[in-house]
């Protein structure tokens, strides 16, 4: 983990605390997703990349969920997604 993630996540308190378990290896499989930004909006709480449905609201706590009860990635990834997705227009 980089320094300036360590940093972000010590500067944001709403990330402390998560509703689920970290998965690494669905945080594996997210990061290698993200990598080929090819995600399209499913719902107003959900995005479908490839395949797989991401559970996007209840940010930080538990964005990026696979499925909708799915284990959470690392917060380092949780962040990524969502700067993606701000950049691309789908959050605000």
């Amino acid at each position: 983990m980089k320094i300036k993630d360590i940093a972000r996540i010590i500067t944001t308190p709403n990330c402390w605390i998560r509703n689920s378990f970290t998965d690494s290896a669905w945080d594996k499989e997210l990061n290698a997703i993200l990598d080929a930004h090819n995600f399209f909006p499913h719902s107003n709480c959900r995005i479908k990349l490839y395949e797989v449905e991401i559970w996007i609201e209840n940010y930080p706590y538990a964005f990026g969920g696979k499925g909708l009860y799915g284990r959470v990635p690392s917060r380092t990834t949780v962040f990524r997604l969502h700067d993606i997705l701000v950049w691309h227009g789908i959050l605000k």
